[in-house]
């Protein structure tokens, strides 16, 4: 059904490059979300999304400021998964990205209303709701797009490092809409043996028309 208000609870470790450094840091976000479709199929799929960007996007990632071009080359030629934000990745830009690529990525099949996030570096609550000014993340980019990505990790250079792929999609990654499944066409094939029928059976579909004698 609709109009249901849920919610989770994830965890992730990240690390941000803030100040020419690399800092570790460990992230608990609380995600608030109200069911807009009465499918229960893809109020699944959209929960399944956002652990998708949580888990296997944002964590054990590099934060860091899109302007930091050198940072990022020595990030990406060392294979480690980079995303880059407008500005400096602090917990509250962290928190307004989470939240508009969490509601890009759910296409209204369910509402993010509400997300707060806290940082073990920091130890502060930021809170973020769907009426937000959204600042730097007003422009397009990875964080209002509906696609999985949240970045493009490029090939490194000069040595041979095993780069992450980079165009996965949600159907690929089994997460598209219920509505978009297009069953595939179903070919049946009958066959009628003839030889095999007795005369009687050959016999009992068969209708004569006798003309009327009339004198």
């Amino acid at each position: 059904m609709s109009n249901v208000r849920i919610g989770i609870s994830p965890h992730f470790y990240a690390a941000t490059h803030l100040l020419g450094k690399m800092v570790m840091n460990s992230y608990h976000i609380n995600v608030q979300l109200v069911t807009v479709t009465d499918d229960n199929i893809d109020q699944n799929i959209a929960l399944e999304r956002i652990k998708y960007i949580i888990n296997e996007q944002f964590a054990d990632s590099v934060l860091v400021d899109q302007e930091e071009k050198e940072a990022i080359k020595l990030y990406e030629n060392a294979g480690i998964k980079v995303i880059p934000f407008p500005v400096e990745p602090v917990d509250q830009i962290v928190g307004i990205a989470l939240h508009c690529k969490l509601d890009s990525i759910v296409e209204e099949k369910v509402i993010v209303t509400d997300l707060d996030i806290t940082s073990t570096a920091s130890g502060v609550s930021y809170l973020h709701g769907e009426d937000e000014v959204r600042g730097p993340f007003e422009d397009n980019g990875w964080w209002n797009s509906a696609e999985p990505e949240c970045t493009k990790t490029k090939k490194p250079r000069g040595k041979k490092i095993v780069s992450l792929p980079t165009t996965e999609t949600w159907k690929s990654l089994g997460y598209e809409w219920e509505e978009d499944h297009t069953p595939k066409d179903v070919t049946i094939e009958v066959i009628v043996d003839t030889q095999n029928k007795s005369k009687n059976e050959s016999r009992e579909n068969v209708v004569e028309f006798k003309p009327n004698d009339k004198k």
